[in-house]
């Protein structure tokens, strides 16, 4: 690696149980935190691939709970705590682990900038709020930016239908760049949205009554829930205050959908867009989700008749007026940077072709690929810039009892203007081809991959200890 660009860690002292903020809450933990103290430029996102390369390991007595992208490659959740890899290399960056102690939830802010993790205080505790002790990192050097102890909602306590949070909102939550966003009960009729500071846990704003011209009578209840930079998106919907069981919302009531665009500091609407309805109330209004370089918001409201919109996150403006998932043939499979895909089978042929289609309508790009059946589910394919991915989980062996289905070793097709090869990975992903991460949403996070600065980097997934990371370069 250039000297420009050496790795140079400082590991700091392991820290015993006397470091606890309460006593005797570590016993049989310790703290390895090391930093990065050298020189490593954010990195692109990668626009087709070559090879593999490189694998990494977890540490040992640990197994991989989580990977998600920063600016530099990926932080990667650990049994006990998180480590940070350097994309294009898989180099460790920084780590920070407490050693025997299991990590309650970690996430990384809408950035990249920063990363939150928990780990409860006391794993005993019976009470409906479990205290946490929450330590904020930056995802530059993983050096600590602060600590503080705070309670979590208990899962009992959590609405049960808040299904579009990530992670659940009885763990970190929803993290924007300054705050976790929550979901609690106001009353036994609503539920609120609540912002947390990331530094201190203190409540920087709620939103727990939304009112509207013409809206007199009813209630908002939130629902899905995005972030994108300092922006917090909400959708939900304005119901009669009187109607009291899912039956009702099942019968045609008037009503309206709602997407609010929050600033996440001050908790101020940014602006708002409103769809009067006269039919069943749909109680997961509309799908969000997030471009990941631009960071467009993507919205869309369900049904024949839905609404489909494509965001400035700060302003609201749209940024096209073109109805990119209804009005086209095929199905989406995801949204790139100023462009979406479809995937179309066709019908004479053995084959599905991908179109790239920009914000103004034109398409500029088709990719045709070969099409197994395994391949149609669509929850291992991918989307990038000038390629289609698919992640062949190779089942060798089919059986109804998953204890008795055999897997090769998982191999990555992709497909690139007219070509097509295979990359061998080196580690099996033991999954379903109908598996998929995100059953609620048309924009499907394919299963066990990870797009990344630097590198897709496939999980493996077996049964016992999943512990092993295969980055894919360009």
């Amino acid at each position: 690696m250039e000297s420009t660009r050496i790795l140079s860690v400082t590991a700091l002292t392991l820290l015993l149980s006397s470091c606890s903020l309460m006593p005797g809450a570590w016993e049989e933990s310790e703290i390895d935190h090391s930093v990065f103290q050298g020189i490593a430029d954010p990195l692109d996102l990668p626009r087709s691939l070559s090879s593999v390369g490189w694998d990494w390991e977890a540490p040992e007595e640990t197994d991989i709970v989580d990977v998600r992208p920063f600016p530099r490659g990926v932080v990667v959740t650990v049994s006990d705590g998180v480590i940070a890899l350097q994309g294009d290399t898989g180099e460790e960056l920084w780590r920070y682990r407490r050693v025997g102690e299991a990590v309650t939830d970690a996430n990384v802010t809408a950035s990249g900038d920063r990363v939150a993790l928990a780990y409860p205080v006391d794993e005993d505790s019976e009470a409906a709020d479990v205290p946490h002790d929450v330590v904020l990192l930056g995802s530059d050097t993983g050096e600590e930016l602060g600590s503080h102890v705070e309670d979590f909602t208990a899962e009992e306590q959590v609405p049960g239908n808040i299904t579009t949070l990530s992670p659940m909102p009885e763990h970190l939550g929803l993290l924007s760049d300054s705050s976790r966003i929550v979901y609690r009960d106001v009353n036994d009729e609503r539920d609120g949205v609540f912002s947390l500071d990331l530094e201190t846990g203190d409540q920087t704003w709620s939103l727990t009554e939304l009112r509207g011209e013409g809206q007199e009578g009813r209630n908002f209840h939130p629902k899905g829930v995005v972030a994108s930079g300092e922006t917090v998106i909400i959708s939900g919907n304005f119901m009669d205050e009187d109607i009291e069981s899912l039956d009702e919302t099942a019968e045609q009531q008037k009503h309206t959908v709602v997407l609010l665009g929050l600033d996440s500091v001050s908790g101020e609407e940014l602006w708002r867009h409103e769809i009067d309805r006269d039919a069943p109330i749909d109680l997961h209004p509309i799908e969000l989700s997030v471009q990941p370089v631009s960071h467009a918001v993507i919205a869309v409201t369900p049904g024949l008749h839905g609404e489909e919109w494509i965001l400035d996150p700060v302003t609201g403006e749209r940024l096209t007026e073109e109805a990119f998932f209804s009005e086209r043939e095929g199905d989406v499979i995801g949204a790139l940077e100023g462009s979406v895909v479809n995937e179309v089978r066709q019908t004479d042929e053995d084959e599905l072709e991908y179109t790239f289609t920009d914000f103004s309508g034109d398409t500029h790009r088709t990719i045709r690929a070969s099409a197994p059946l395994e391949r149609q589910w669509r929850a291992f394919v991918l989307p990038l810039e000038e390629a289609i991915v698919w992640l062949d989980v190779n089942r060798t062996k089919h059986s109804r009892d998953p204890n008795e289905s055999v897997w090769g070793e998982a191999r990555l097709v992709v497909d690139q203007d007219g070509d097509s090869r295979v990359i061998n990975l080196g580690v099996r992903v033991e999954r379903d081809y109908k598996e998929d991460g995100s059953p609620l949403s048309r924009f499907i996070d394919p299963a066990d991959m990870t797009v990344a600065p630097g590198a897709l980097v496939v999980q493996e997934k077996v049964t016992g200890s999943p512990r092993h990371l295969v980055g894919v370069v360009p």
